[in-house]
């Protein structure tokens, strides 16, 4: 038998070397692939609970009532708990909100005329979504035969009743606080005291000159 030459032989070689590793390549996709395809899948948890109050805000008049909606996601549980400015269900100052998101605005202008309405998830307290209310007024005071810059004149010691007549469109509290913004009363021929209690007193304080 004439022997490979010298060229012959090198490619024989390089044939079965290149064989060898395709086998050996095939061999270990295959159990690679086996490995893959038995590896589950990394299981995804649960996605956070979000709220969302709508409208994100809005404005209503004394007494009367404004709905908000609340939107739970994530979570088969939809149920929240709502609260004004903080306090479940709302308080006689700043207006209460029922259980399914109807807000009734105070009688009296709550101050800062600016409140949180806040809906809270029940299944998970720590969530939770807001939205601005804001309490607007339209009332009016009238004081019939009591107007005008010259005012009414009361004699010392005398009593004067006055009317005040207050028109609203809303539900408003129509109850009224009197006080006395007068800076001088004038008595004694012309003469003026000081109008701190001046009216209590039946004679006048100052002198005649």
């Amino acid at each position: 038998m004439r022997p490979f030459p010298q060229s012959g032989s090198k490619y024989f070689l390089a044939q079965r070397l290149t064989l060898y590793l395709l086998v050996a390549g095939v061999a270990m996709c295959e159990s690679g692939c086996a490995n893959v395809a038995s590896i589950p899948p990394t299981p995804v948890g649960p996605q956070a609970i979000s709220v969302t109050v709508t409208p994100s805000s809005g404005s209503v008049m004394l007494g009367n009532q404004f709905l908000f909606t609340a939107a739970v996601k994530n979570s088969s549980d939809s149920t929240v708990t709502w609260s004004v400015n903080g306090v479940a269900g709302g308080a006689a100052q700043t207006g209460t909100i029922s259980p399914s998101g109807v807000y009734t605005a105070p009688g009296d202008p709550p101050i800062p005329a600016n409140l949180t309405v806040t809906a809270t998830s029940h299944a998970d307290v720590s969530k939770s979504g807001s939205a601005i209310v804001t309490v607007q007024s339209d009332v009016v005071i009238g004081l019939p035969g009591g107007s005008g810059t010259n005012g009414v004149p009361v004699e010392l010691g005398a009593t004067h009743a006055f009317l005040a007549v207050v028109s609203s469109g809303a539900h408003t509290d129509k109850s009224v606080l009197w006080s006395l913004s007068a800076r001088r009363v004038h008595c004694c021929a012309g003469q003026s005291i000081p109008a701190v209690t001046t009216l209590r007193h039946r004679f006048c304080p100052c002198r005649r000159t």
